[in-house]
């Protein structure tokens, strides 16, 4: 057994129980610059010492990849310094960087073609336009970057094009919803997905394939 006091050294009494509580969920309030990052790598690495999980049963997702990045460097430095070899990819990345992984490998089964196109804010504004023009709406009545921010609030909740005829909600009226759809459509054509599909797509998949 590893010597794993490095894991609660020139920790405080707080820090130190939530590095040690290793069961159950649990759920840690502070505030900046308060060592927060250092308690989440140094729990995830005792989980690992302890053989409770495996370097890759472990999701660890942060707001930045700068962040990601030091959360990993600091991960393996301490399963390095407690000679705990890693031999398996560790999924330490942003949200949107994880479902682009999970996506990378499973999208077909959401009947898209493998190496899918990822949209910028501008191939997206491109999309909507030919989109109103095909539906014939007038871009100068009805701004384009307003019907962008519409189907983002959309993905955001969840709801698909389908989701939304069946049930509207107040979310969208009829000529959003009809952009929504007809955009949505454009893109799957080109087998394209915007930024607010890799959230979307991956709580799909999850959804219909729960293994």
């Amino acid at each position: 057994m590893p010597d794993l006091s490095i894991l609660t050294k020139n920790l405080n009494p707080a820090q130190q129980k939530a590095v040690e509580t290793l069961q159950g969920p649990l759920l840690i309030l502070a505030g900046a610059g308060s060592g927060k990052t250092r308690v989440l790598t140094h729990r995830m690495v005792n989980l690992i010492a302890q053989g409770l999980a495996s370097t890759d049963e472990i999701l660890c997702v942060t707001f930045t990849n700068k962040a990601a990045r030091e959360m990993e460097s600091r991960i393996f430095k301490l399963l390095s310094d407690i000679d705990i070899p890693v031999r398996t990819d560790m999924w330490i990345s942003t949200f949107h960087s994880f479902c682009v992984k999970i996506l990378r490998k499973n999208l077909e089964l959401l009947d898209y073609k493998p190496f899918f196109t990822i949209y910028d804010s501008s191939d997206q504004l491109s999309v909507v336009k030919k989109t109103m023009q095909n539906l014939n709406i007038n871009d100068k009545m009805f701004p384009p970057k307003n019907f962008l921010s519409r189907i983002s609030s959309a993905k955001m909740l969840g709801l698909t094009p389908e989701a939304l005829e069946k049930n509207p909600r107040g979310i969208m009226d009829h000529r959003s919803l009809e952009v929504y759809a007809a955009y949505d459509a454009e893109l799957k054509k080109a087998n394209a997905l915007d930024f607010d599909d890799l959230l979307l797509k991956t709580h799909l998949l999850f959804q219909m394939y729960p293994d």
